[in-house]
């Protein structure tokens, strides 16, 4: 599937053998086969990063991906999760419908 700039996706991320449910919205589309580097990124001031600019390439087109802060204090997170871990949630606003179709895709795929 292809995602737009603003889509909101959810996706699983792993780190120390936990695995949690992330959900973020498309802050940008990264071309096949491009690396990302700092100076690439607008308004990077904005963002921690959660990834390492500068790192390998993916072999097909990607997405940044914007989570905001539970916190008005902290900065909004950019992460770059790979294209098949994305999964479309559209414009649910609840939790619970967010967690029923998280758990209807993971089942699908």
């Amino acid at each position: 599937m292809e995602f737009k700039v603003g889509d909101k996706v959810i996706w699983e991320s792993q780190a120390r053998g936990v695995k949690k449910p992330k959900m973020g919205t498309i802050y940008g589309v990264v071309p096949a086969r491009c690396v990302i580097f700092r100076k690439d990124l607008d308004e990077i001031s904005k963002f921690t990063l959660m990834f390492d600019p500068g790192g390998l390439p993916r072999p097909e087109v990607s997405y940044l991906v914007k989570v905001n802060s539970n916190s008005v204090q902290s900065k909004a997170k950019l992460y770059w999760p790979r294209k098949n871990a994305l999964i479309f949630v559209g414009n649910k606003r609840t939790v619970s419908e967010l967690i029923k179709e998280y758990v209807k895709a993971k089942k699908e795929k």
